[in-house]
């Protein structure tokens, strides 16, 4: 809301209904808000053997994830359901996987206080559908970027060498 004055809580509801009719479209304005939903991953939960035989998706894979509702009074739709991985790393015995979810973006609208107006703006967002294995994300080097980083501490030894005298052993 803006200082002094109140949003108008009425909102032109055919202007409403006609952007509704055209989410599918991507204007060129239009903001991604950034979900980092696996950022902290408790492996506590993660386990190897469950206790019975799984029924759902979720439970039975080598990467499990948990489904967490996230509802958002001033926003259409008001109630989003996001994947959270269960765990870090993946439940497999063959190699070094990890755990990281799957996204697909959806045109959302978010109710916002324009001047003295309430109205809803078009907005896109990542909502985690589920997670899935994946080799870890390797930097690679390129040999000339390798090269510099040498040259560098080559530089910084032979100043070390001039300014304190210190000699290689």
């Amino acid at each position: 809301m803006t200082t002094g004055s109140m949003c108008h809580a009425t909102v032109n509801t055919t202007l409403f209904e006609r952007q509704l009719q055209h989410l599918h479209y991507l204007p060129n304005d239009v903001r991604f808000p950034n979900h980092s939903q696996n950022a902290n991953v408790d492996d506590t939960r993660c386990n190897m053997v469950p206790s019975i035989s799984p029924v759902f998706l979720n439970e039975r894979s080598i990467c499990p994830w948990d489904m967490i509702e996230d509802v958002n009074e001033n926003r259409y739709p008001q109630v989003l359901n996001f994947a959270r991985c269960r765990c870090s790393k993946c439940l497999s015995q063959y190699g070094n996987f990890e755990c990281r979810p799957v996204s697909y973006r959806i045109p959302v609208f978010e109710k916002r206080c324009v001047g003295n107006k309430l109205e809803y703006i078009k907005t896109y967002t990542d909502v985690p559908v589920g997670c899935t294995c994946s080799q870890p994300r390797v930097v690679s080097v390129t040999k000339r970027v390798l090269d510099l980083f040498r040259r560098r501490i080559m530089l910084r030894r032979t100043r070390q060498y001039v300014l304190y005298g210190i000699r290689k052993m």
